[in-house]
């Protein structure tokens, strides 16, 4: 089991609504076990056609491509239930993956 290295961000502020359109992504944290990593990111979407007097803003968890699949498993949730129901799936298919493979 590799060991889990948290690297927390401090975030920039989100921008205030303008003249133009913006999208802004910033990540929050960035967890790493071994080849996995993970980003806690901040959306910012701001467009003036919307008619909405404030900024978007969305959170999301993405875990980009494991190393043994050729990045064919991209993940983004925006419940933190998600991520709890894909840990206890992950822990339990590990258990059974090396309990086959003895």
């Amino acid at each position: 089991m590799s060991t889990t290295t948290i690297d927390r961000r401090e975030l920039p502020p989100v921008p205030p609504p303008g003249p133009t359109e913006f999208f802004a992504r910033d990540a929050y944290a960035v967890v790493t076990a071994g080849k996995i990593t993970a980003e806690v990111l901040r959306l910012a979407y701001w467009d003036p056609r919307d008619g909405e007097d404030t900024v978007a803003v969305e959170y999301e968890v993405r875990m980009n491509g494991l190393p043994d699949t050729g990045g064919l498993s991209d993940l983004v949730a925006e419940k933190a239930d998600t991520l709890t129901d894909l840990s206890a799936v992950c822990e339990a298919a590990a258990t059974l993956l090396a309990e086959v493979q003895r």
